[in-house]
């Protein structure tokens, strides 16, 4: 996947990454997730969207989740839908041993297989 955005100086930057894993939206979960590597860097980075109360209860402590509140209240009160976003970078060996949870899941058969999925 080939990216085009504007960088600091506001030159066109272009940016590529390799798709590692795509989580599609499902009712349950009420978001989709997408894991890339950026070609330049070898980064990992996983990025989200979804329902607010399901993105939310994912942040970590650090997140400025007051505020992010306010605004989704404030967008309510306007009768607009909201979706939230948020990335998180990961390590090799954090990615890898997702990866191997994940793997092991899908080929799980019988009722607890989508939830060994989705979690």
């Amino acid at each position: 996947v080939t990216l085009l955005g504007p960088s600091q100086s506001q030159q066109m930057v272009e940016e590529a990454h390799q798709i590692l894993e795509v989580l599609a939206f499902n009712s349950d979960r009420k978001r989709m997730s997408v894991i890339v590597r950026h070609t330049a860097t070898n980064a990992i980075t996983l990025y989200c969207k979804g329902a607010d109360d399901k993105i939310i209860e994912r942040l970590g402590k650090h997140a400025s989740i007051q505020v992010l509140k306010v605004h989704l209240d404030a967008y309510a009160r306007r009768g607009l839908r909201t979706l939230v976003t948020a990335q998180r970078d990961l390590t090799e060996p954090e990615f890898q041993a997702w990866r191997e949870d994940y793997v092991r899941a899908q080929a799980a058969v019988g009722p607890a297989r989508q939830k060994q999925v989705d979690a």
